[in-house]
């Protein structure tokens, strides 16, 4: 087997994997496509329903549950190394901090009351805190987590309805806020709560077969780069696209 397929699933120097690098950074070629789209849609290139169609708004799901669950996952494989890593996890929360609070600025400016008041980064910031005591315990206790989670956002969606100025980003109430990207704790915190709980369980590969990976390893390595510095291409997309649509937009609307 070629030792370059082998590097796949292997433990990098600063101990990452290969493979959750690929993983997250497919997400991120999946959210590419879908603000491409929406910043077509929003100059008027295309007429697709980006922001209300039901196929879109799945597609989204799909993405933000992706990141999340990815987060988990890749939470719970720093907990099972020895010894975990609080520096790393700190100096990782605060990087999530600060960039969530620079989204919610740059979108107050950019879209004013419809602002990112709690999105994907707030989400996995309050995410990666409350999954503590489950990154040390029986796997299927984050997955009994997880359901009652996603079964209470279900049963008791409004049961803070009178409170919903100020704690509606826990997501059991109607948000009093347009915006442009809301990720409640409730339902989506189950997301990582299985991400946990999926990495407590699988065991990957120490090899990885087939000719096919061995010769598309270029392009998964490119992939898998953007995978490794997902917060930067996170920051750094959407301002980039959103860039380049409008200046086509000026020029094609002079």
């Amino acid at each position: 087997m070629p030792a370059d397929v082998m590097k796949m699933v292997d433990v990098s120097k600063d101990k990452r994997l290969f493979a959750l690098d690929l993983a997250r950074g497919c997400a991120l070629a999946l959210m590419l496509f879908f603000h491409f789209s929406w910043d077509l849609q929003y100059f008027g290139f295309v007429a697709w329903p980006v922001q209300s169609g039901a196929g879109w708004v799945l597609f989204a799901q799909i993405i933000a549950g992706s990141f999340l669950f990815l987060s988990g996952f890749s939470l719970a494989i720093s907990a099972s190394r020895s010894p975990f890593g609080w520096r790393r996890y700190w100096w990782r929360l605060a990087k999530i901090g600060c960039a969530a609070a620079a989204i919610s600025l740059a979108t107050y400016f950019a879209f004013g009351a419809f602002m990112v008041r709690f999105g994907i980064l707030h989400a996995i910031a309050v995410g990666s805190l409350l999954c503590l005591p489950f990154l040390w315990i029986r796997w299927y206790w984050a997955s009994v987590a997880a359901v009652i989670v996603w079964s209470i956002s279900l049963v008791l969606p409004d049961v803070l309805a009178s409170y919903a100025s100020y704690l509606f980003w826990i997501g059991l109430s109607e948000p009093v806020y347009g915006t442009v990207d809301f990720v409640p704790v409730f339902p989506w915190f189950a997301l990582l709560l299985f991400g946990v709980s999926a990495a407590k369980v699988i065991r990957l590969p120490t090899e990885v077969s087939g000719s096919t990976l061995a010769k598309n390893w270029r392009f998964m390595r490119v992939v898998a780069l953007a995978g490794r510095h997902s917060l930067l291409v996170y920051l750094v997309h959407q301002p980039l696209l959103y860039g380049i649509v409008y200046c086509f937009a000026r020029i094609l609307y002079l």
